[in-house]
């Protein structure tokens, strides 16, 4: 696909004549159907290309369109860097959309693109496909590891639930030797399968710093195992049965909900 002067071009054909010249054949984009996806308003937009420079031979019967040639510009960009990076598909979108001037933001899907990146991922098998359910969820051991360090410190059932613990020493040490906890959880980057990404905080003066990660499968279930160490306090967005946990096991905790 090519862009000349906001419109765009799909290849056709290609031909080298005898003294190697070779000529590229281009038709609009909308040639089956028109811009307004109206079949019987099929563009006769047509343009050929040298080594030179491109030259349009028929003319379109649709203005040219700058948003969507940049939205197609940045979907080529995700899909090198899909290959070429490991941030999660979020962040590489959000990188892109950065670039992308204003009037084709509206445009962009972030849904589509990260399923994309995802299906591209696959394909090359630079990351495993999304099960089916829980139980065939096998997560690679790279995928497991953050640095040299695993990650992934409780993988493991509580009945029919799954629940994935994700933290490094450094910061379940921290989290031990703070008093004051804050809970939080998350739905817009939980992973496919599970309900909800369920976060620890501690509490520094009046700033917080994740420290802990939990997977849940259902949003309605949290890991009650030892809440606290030590008397302190623990605040908590959602999730009733956290504060049940909290006054089962450490009644003399200050508890507040936000």
């Amino acid at each position: 696909m090519v862009h000349f002067s906001d419109h765009l071009y799909w290849k056709e054909s290609a031909r080298t004549s005898v003294k190697g010249i070779t000529r590229t054949y281009w038709r609009c984009i909308f040639w089956k159907r028109g811009s307004d996806g109206e079949v019987g308003f099929k563009c006769p937009g047509r343009a050929v290309s040298f080594s030179d420079g491109i030259q349009i031979t028929a003319e379109h019967n649709h203005n040219g369109e700058k948003a969507r040639v940049e939205l197609k510009r940045m979907q080529g960009s995700l899909q090198k860097q899909a290959m070429e990076s490991r941030e999660a598909p979020r962040a590489i979108i959000g990188k892109a959309i950065q670039k992308v001037a204003e009037e084709a933001r509206p445009l962009i899907r972030r849904s589509l693109m990260g399923r994309a990146i995802r299906r591209r991922r696959h394909e090359e098998k630079l990351e495993p496909a999304n099960p089916k359910n829980l139980k065939e969820l096998v997560i690679p051991k790279e995928f497991q590891m953050r640095n040299d360090e695993l990650f992934l410190k409780y993988d493991g059932w509580n009945g029919d639930e799954r629940i994935l613990l994700f933290s490094t020493d450094k910061c379940l040490d921290l989290l031990s030797s703070i008093p004051n906890w804050g809970c939080d959880g998350t739905f817009d980057v939980v992973p496919l399968l599970f309900d909800q990404l369920w976060i620890l905080y501690e509490f520094l003066d009046t700033e917080s710093m994740s420290r802990l990660k939990c997977g849940l499968e259902d949003s309605k279930w949290t890991y009650t195992r030892d809440p606290l160490q030590q008397n302190g306090m623990i605040v908590a967005s959602s999730l009733v049965s956290m504060l049940n946990a909290c006054l089962e096991e450490a009644l003399s905790t200050s508890i507040s909900s936000i």
